[in-house]
């Protein structure tokens, strides 16, 4: 058994011990390897200090002058933009479609003043369910019936194309009779048989119609705009066409759309309406390719529409056996961010080429807008972008040289 004198001589032993510790960690604090290693560390860390304080000094200093130079940049814009974009798409019907969550957002009225400024007939197409209710089996069942086709083989790109066909439509006014010859309007224009045109104005919107009664789709048409256009001014039928199609809530005419639409995943990410996808890549096919069949337009909407540069039989030539008129009016689309974290559409491979911007927070991006709806080149701009391509050039004329005038 441990007696006393046994503990005694251990408790006494740790003692010792720790003393003999705390005068060797004395005497080596004390020693010059250890002051010297300790100055030298304290003097690698002001020096490291010092050089991340004048990077942040360089950084702040670059940072400001670009911040001037924005602001200057800006200012100078908002005091030029209004004037430069005044009347800039006179003629023209832009499509303008949105979420359900955006419909009433700030970016969304944003736009639409930027649509109004411009001379655009707008046409706001909100969009309550993806993919215009292609996702859901009762109303796929009852397009597909609409469009006679078998069960499961309508697709988005085939139920865009036939929107697409509606929305551009333009009504021909059949020739006046003999005895219809002398009888004249107030405008002196030819008389116009109303009931035939609301015949054809009806039957032409089978599918916008079924989108509307489902509510899937609401529509916001202002004609006004286009109504009020005066050189040229339009025919009597164009003005009773427009006045149908506003009362109604048609898309009539369209040239031009912008399309924000994306569809919420459940990990808080963004994907784009692949319908929207495809109607934007529609109105682009339409001025680009010479794909599509031109639509017969009037004299005074056909001359008040700025002609694609790019368009001539030299370089379209015949597609699948129809001739590409030389003069064709000109079909623009634009992919809009309205939010630049969800960059749904401005990621990712674009092998649709249109253009697309990357939020819609300031000037520039208005300024994009309308650069890119009337002819500018093609290509991802917005100042959510990290490559520096804020926003377009000036577009070009016809001849693809001189700036553009309007």
């Amino acid at each position: 058994m441990y007696n006393f004198r046994y503990h005694l001589i251990t408790i006494v032993s740790i003692f010792v011990s720790l003393l003999i510790g705390l005068l060797l960690g004395a005497a080596i604090t004390g020693s010059d390897l250890v002051k010297d290693t300790q100055a030298n560390m304290v003097k690698d860390l002001e020096s490291r200090f010092s050089e991340f304080m004048n990077q942040n000094d360089d950084l702040t200093t670059q940072l400001s002058a670009l911040q001037n130079r924005f602001d200057v940049e800006n200012t100078l814009a908002e005091t030029h933009f209004e004037a430069w974009a005044h009347n800039r798409l006179d003629g023209r019907t832009v499509v303008l479609l949105v979420s359900s969550a955006d419909a009433t957002g700030e970016a969304t009225r944003e736009i639409n003043d930027t649509l109004q400024l411009s001379g655009a007939a707008t046409v706001k197409i909100t969009v309550k369910k993806p993919q215009f209710g292609l996702q859901d089996p009762e109303h796929l069942a009852q397009l597909e019936e609409l469009l006679g086709l078998g069960g499961g083989t309508l697709t988005a790109e085939m139920l865009a194309l036939r929107l697409a066909d509606e929305w551009t439509y333009v009504y021909a006014a059949p020739p006046a009779k003999k005895d219809d010859d002398k009888k004249k309007d107030n405008n002196k224009n030819p008389a116009v048989d109303t009931e035939a045109l609301a015949a054809t104005m009806q039957a032409r919107y089978p599918l916008t119609k079924f989108l509307l009664e489902k509510e899937i789709i609401s529509v916001d048409a202002q004609y006004a705009a286009l109504s009020g256009h005066t050189s040229p001014a339009p025919d009597a039928a164009q003005k009773l066409a427009l006045e149908f199609a506003g009362s109604h809530q048609m898309p009539y005419g369209a040239n031009g759309i912008i399309n924000t639409l994306v569809i919420s995943g459940d990990d808080e990410s963004f994907v784009a309406d692949e319908v929207g996808l495809q109607l934007a890549s529609q109105f682009k096919l339409r001025g680009t390719t010479g794909s599509a069949t031109p639509l017969a337009y009037p004299a005074w909407l056909k001359d008040s529409i700025p002609k694609n540069a790019a368009q001539s039989s030299a370089q379209n030539g015949n597609l699948e056996g129809v001739a590409t008129p030389v003069v064709e009016p000109s079909y623009y689309a634009l992919l809009i961010d309205l939010n630049s974290e969800k960059l749904a559409l401005t990621s990712g491979k674009n092998n649709r080429a249109l253009s697309r911007l990357a939020g819609f927070l300031e000037t520039s991006d208005r300024y994009s807008l309308i650069a890119l709806l009337s002819g500018a080149q093609t290509g991802d701009y917005g100042i959510g972008r990290q490559d520096g391509r804020f926003y377009p050039a000036l577009p070009t004329d016809a001849t693809g040289r001189a700036p553009f005038t309007g």
